[in-house]
């Protein structure tokens, strides 16, 4: 499996430590894309073995497990009410401190763009949450977060390509000539939360976890 070993992702990685009450160094909230893609609805990972032993794995942070521990880092009573909010399934950080926020779904796009839209902003705010509290912040919020999230995060959502056989057609076509698929409902939030939004369906995200800069 391919690691993440720069500083960029580490420093993220204890900032999340740091906020959930663990040891500097523990590894309990490295995942992999594997496991990250596990539906819910299918019981199963994304993947399947025999798609995923010629290509390579990587580990990542499953954000949406996190997201149960917002509760403790807000300091709340335990009988209090509380709502998890949901987040993406994975973030990984290159090292160039260029951020992929990644969510996997395993339905037909077009049906899940709230869904996807309302992780967004969910995911953003938590990260920046973690870093602020515990005072990791890589000069992410030194400087200023919106504009570091405009010029340094990607949104990718990774698509089942025969659930959704006409975007993965437009998605093929554009990967063919070094460009990304971004889907109609989505191209309104490059620029304003993102610094860029695209779509790929499993056989091209391998080549994302190929050629990533960990």
């Amino acid at each position: 499996m391919k690691k993440i070993t720069n500083y960029h992702f580490h420093n993220f990685k204890e900032a999340v430590n740091n906020c959930c009450g663990r040891a500097s160094g523990d590894d309990i909230f490295l995942s992999d894309m594997s496991t990250a893609s596990y539906s819910n609805a299918e019981k199963n990972s994304f993947y399947s073995e025999k798609f995923l032993k010629p290509f390579i794995n990587m580990e990542t942070i499953k954000l949406d497990d996190i997201s149960k521990y917002r509760k403790q880092m807000l300091g709340l009573p335990e009988k209090s009410c509380f709502n998890e909010f949901p987040a993406v399934d994975a973030v990984c950080i290159d090292r160039n401190n260029e951020w992929f926020f990644i969510e996997f779904k395993n339905a037909k796009v077009e049906n899940q763009i709230s869904s996807i839209k309302q992780k967004m902003l969910n995911s953003l705010w938590f990260c920046f949450y973690m870093l602020s509290k515990s005072g990791k912040d890589d000069e992410v919020l030194n400087s200023d977060a919106i504009k570091f999230s405009r010029e340094h995060i990607t949104y990718i959502v990774v698509i089942k390509r025969d659930k959704n056989i006409d975007d993965a057609k437009e998605i093929e076509e554009k990967e063919c000539v070094n460009k990304h698929y971004t889907h109609r409902k989505l191209i309104e939030v490059i620029g304003y939360y993102f610094k860029d939004v695209y779509m790929l369906t499993e056989y091209e995200f391998r080549d994302f976890i190929l050629n990533f800069k960990s």
